[in-house]
This record gives C-alpha cells, sequence and structure tokens, in this order.
C-alpha cells in the first residue's frame, strides 16, 4: 500500500492491518466496528471503489441482525443500524474521494 494511501486512511480514522490482503476497520459513532478487506494492493484504489459501489444499506442491516442473533445477543433497533450504515457509507465515501484526488494529482505530475 501506498504511503500516501495509509496516510490518509490514518487521518480519517481507518486502521490497517494486513499483507498481502489489506483489512480497514473504523469504529463508529454507535461503537460498532466495521472492516472490509482489499485484496490486492496494486489496484488499490480501484477496490476501494468496488467495495464502496457494493456495499448495500439492507443487506448490511440484514447482516447484522443475522449476526446477533448467531450470537444469541439481542440486536439494537432498525433506526441504530441503519444509521450505522449511513456513517459506513459516509467515512467509504470521503476515503474514496481523498484516494482518487491523490491518483489524480499522481496522474498530472503533481504529486
Amino acid at each position: 500500500m501506498r504511503d500516501k494511501y495509509k496516510d490518509i486512511c490514518i487521518e480519517q480514522g481507518w486502521e490497517i492491518v494486513g499483507s498481502p490482503y489489506v483489512s480497514l476497520s473504523t469504529t463508529l459513532e454507535s461503537g460498532h466496528e466495521f472492516c472490509f478487506i482489499l485484496k490486492d494492493n496494486e489496484t488499490f484504489s480501484q477496490r476501494l471503489v468496488d467495495s464502496y459501489v457494493a456495499f448495500d444499506v439492507d443487506q448490511y442491516i440484514f447482516g447484522q441482525i443475522e449476526q446477533y442473533r448467531r450470537d444469541g445477543k439481542p440486536f439494537p433497533s432498525f433506526k441504530e443500524l441503519l444509521k450505522d450504515a449511513e456513517e459506513i457509507q459516509d467515512k467509504m465515501q470521503k476515503l474514496m474521494a481523498a484516494i482518487l484526488a491523490v491518483d489524480a494529482f499522481k496522474k498530472e505530475g503533481k504529486i
């Protein structure tokens, strides 16, 4: 992973783990943690865009409910899960925009 990408991730509150796969995680306002994996460092920005586009709010909510059921824990309200999903989308969008800006500057020879 490029150093500039790492800097951006850290500045925006994402933890980075891994090699050769990169796992990005962040803690949401609710205290829940969200994590996703990018498989290829060479195409980090494209993998990030793909992950952002593929993120589905409904799927996230139902997946969380299913996970709580499997763990035998009471799950949060739909409203809280929706708020988490929207926060995830927002954080991923901000990260994606910053990474794509780096790519654009690099393409233009500005960095």
